[in-house]
C-alpha cells in the first residue's frame, strides 16, 4: 500500500485519480501536522500502486516518506545546518542549548522524536 497525504483539502471524490484502486481514506476533523510528510495535511489515501508524479501534482497528493527516508532526510538537513552553524555564523549561539533547539526547529523534530529512533543527545546539551 502507498500513502498519500492531501495538504490542500479533505480527499472526496474529485480529489485523486479514480482510475487508481483506493483501499482506504481517512480524513482529519481539521488539518494537523503530519511528521511523515514534514507539513500539514487534511487526511490521507491509500493506493495499492504508486502513482505517477504528474498524478502526485495534478491532485496535490504527498507521499508518505518512509521512516527510514525521512530519518535519512532529517540528519541531511541537521548535517546542512551544523556545517553553516560551525563555519558561517558560530556566534549566533551563546549556548549549546540554544543551538540545539534551533536545530530542531529547523528540523521539525524534537528531542524525544530522535531518541525514538534510536538518536540519544544526553550529554550533547
Amino acid at each position: 500500500m502507498y500513502r498519500y497525504y492531501s495538504t490542500q483539502r479533505p480527499v472526496m471524490p474529485g480529489t485523486y485519480p479514480i482510475e487508481k484502486k483506493v483501499s482506504e481514506i481517512v480524513n482529519f476533523s481539521e488539518r494537523k501536522y503530519v511528521v511523515n510528510i514534514s507539513r500539514e495535511a487534511w487526511g490521507w489515501i491509500e493506493f495499492e500502486e504508486l502513482l505517477t508524479e504528474k498524478e502526485e501534482k495534478d491532485y496535490e497528493l504527498v507521499r508518505e516518506f518512509s521512516e527510514l527516508e525521512r530519518l535519512r532526510t532529517l540528519l541531511g538537513n541537521a548535517v546542512d545546518i551544523i556545517v553553516e552553524h560551525e563555519s558561517a555564523d558560530s556566534g549566533r549561539f551563546d549556548s549549546m542549548e540554544k543551538f540545539w533547539r534551533y536545530l530542531f526547529d529547523e528540523l521539525g523534530t524534537d528531542r524525544e522524536e530522535l531518541r525514538k529512533v534510536g538518536i540519544d543527545l544526553e550529554g550533547y546539551f
